[in-house]
């Protein structure tokens, strides 16, 4: 009986088509990028509020939130130890995203934040075009004084 259902299971693997990259270029190359980021300073006092805006560019379809598209940022230590995060707030008169996040309070060790530019949502231009969840990144040194 075990036999019988592999034989089945087996040619429906081998009738499934390979996905070639020459579909998909954009899992060989970046679909779209974080183009400009405006407002960031690399040193900031303890504690201190800094804000900074950033920008998506696509060839393909239009960047914000009606196409699908999020941007979160992190702070993080040199030992990818999470220290605060955001959620960018899209601007449209600006067409960038508005992060909002707070330097760390230890002014003895160095910080990356990380950016991420992302397709968020499932049922979007974003997903459809790109995949749900196709992100790129940047990372930005941060120091606090």
């Amino acid at each position: 009986m075990k036999k019988l259902l592999f034989i089945p299971l087996f040619a429906f693997f081998l009738q499934a088509q390979p996905v070639h990259a020459s579909e998909y270029p954009w899992k060989t190359q970046p679909p779209f990028e974080i183009s400009f980021i405006d407002g960031f300073q690399d040193i900031y006092n303890p504690g201190e509020q800094f804000s900074f805006y950033v920008e998506g560019k696509s060839s393909h379809i239009d960047m914000g939130p009606k196409s699908g598209f999020s941007v979160t940022a992190y702070i993080q230590d040199q030992q990818n130890v999470t220290i605060g995060h955001a959620v960018g707030k899209y601007d449209a008169n600006r067409s960038a995203w508005l992060i909002n996040l707070a330097a760390p309070s230890d002014d003895t060790r160095a910080y990356n934040v990380m950016i991420y530019l992302y397709c968020g949502k499932d049922d979007s231009q974003c997903a459809d075009t790109y995949g749900r969840a196709a992100q790129t990144e940047k990372i930005l040194q941060l120091k606090v004084r």
